[in-house]
């Protein structure tokens, strides 16, 4: 366990502004961002995890979030929208949406604005995960501009779930965001115990070990307080695979 009066003592040596970003393990043997309050071009991204084997990023949408962005980056001269396949493990492999700036402009990530006032990063893009609710939005004639071929994924993919579905409700949507190399590969980066730390320096890593204590008692408590569903927060490229939705003995 750890002593609250030695993390106090050595809290007055260490700062936990040396971290960037930090995960901690969770029950679904994740590295979990241990805060819901991180907001990605304008939109609330609450649950997050920190993932070095993703090659980028993978933002869910809720609901009526394709609507906004569609309002606050409207596909054009400015903002570039394509769709391509994600590289997930299910037998459905869900399209993904990409919107850039063809200027080099980037969009605005506030990750975990609980924790020591967050940390403000710049992501070079979106990539969002399409559901198939999200697929036939874009496909009923909303003003996406998008490509003939990107268009080809979303009705191919729609087809593939429809197979799936056979009129039965699915829900494919992602609620948990992959936090991969876009971010990861930026920072020295540390395991230690369970924590997880992106460091701002490589001077930090020999304080790893305080760090990790200050990081930890931090996290636990604002999961405690304000994160009751951090061990829900699970990788769901792995699962639920939509195949095993659509079984009779799954409803």
């Amino acid at each position: 366990g750890i002593e609250i009066g030695a993390v106090s003592l050595k809290m007055s040596e260490t700062n936990l502004n040396d971290i960037a970003l930090y995960g901690i393990w969770n029950s679904r043997n994740h590295w979990v961002l241990p805060s819901n309050k991180t907001t990605i071009a304008g939109l609330s991204v609450p649950r997050i995890v920190l993932d070095s084997g993703c090659t980028s990023h993978l933002q869910p949408l809720a609901e009526g979030a394709l609507a906004s962005l569609i309002t606050n980056y409207p596909p054009g001269t400015e903002f570039e929208w394509s769709t391509n396949y994600s590289k997930g493990t299910g037998s459905v492999h869900s399209p993904v949406l990409i919107i850039k700036q063809p200027s080099g402009s980037t969009f605005p990530a506030h990750f975990a604005a609980d924790l020591r006032g967050g940390y403000i990063f710049q992501l070079p893009y979106l990539r969002c995960h399409i559901c198939y609710d999200d697929a036939q939005f874009l496909l009923q004639g909303n003003p996406a501009k998008l490509s003939g071929t990107s268009i080809k994924y979303l009705k191919e993919f729609t087809i593939k779930m429809d197979n799936i579905r056979k009129g039965k409700p699915l829900n494919d949507r992602r609620t948990s965001m992959l936090l991969g190399t876009v971010m990861m590969r930026r920072f020295p980066m540390v395991g230690y115990n369970n924590v997880l730390m992106l460091l701002k320096d490589k001077a930090s890593f020999n304080k790893a070990e305080i760090l990790t204590e200050l990081a930890f008692a931090e996290g636990t408590d604002n999961i405690k307080k304000h994160f009751h569903e951090f061990d829900d927060v699970e990788d769901e490229e792995q699962t639920p695979d939509p195949l095993a939705l659509a079984r009779e003995d799954y409803w």
